[in-house]
């Protein structure tokens, strides 16, 4: 996903409910003040695929539209200027 650097003290900065999730979800980010800009979020199948991205403006609760996904597991990647910052998984029913 063209990452190049990963911080990682920042595993208990993101949320994501309901999980699993039915067409939606909310993905809660509580970032540091020194991370600081646009943020992108990256969902990735099991097998690797790119599935979403979205643009997210900072710290807060930003909704997911899901319902173009397929049932399964997925993991959420949040990303600044290709540094890893934070990610979860996200069971979609």
């Amino acid at each position: 996903v063209g990452i190049t650097e990963q911080a990682t003290n920042l595993l208990d900065a993101l949320s994501i409910y309901p999980n699993p999730a039915h067409g939606s979800a909310t993905v809660q980010l509580s970032l540091p003040q020194s991370v600081a800009g646009a943020l992108e979020l990256t969902l990735v199948a099991m097998d690797g695929r790119v599935v979403q991205r979205e643009r997210l403006a900072g710290n807060g609760a930003h909704v997911l539209d899901l319902s173009q996904l397929g049932a399964g597991v997925y993991y959420a990647h949040i990303a600044q200027g290709g540094k890893w910052l934070t990610g979860g998984k996200l069971v979609v029913e």
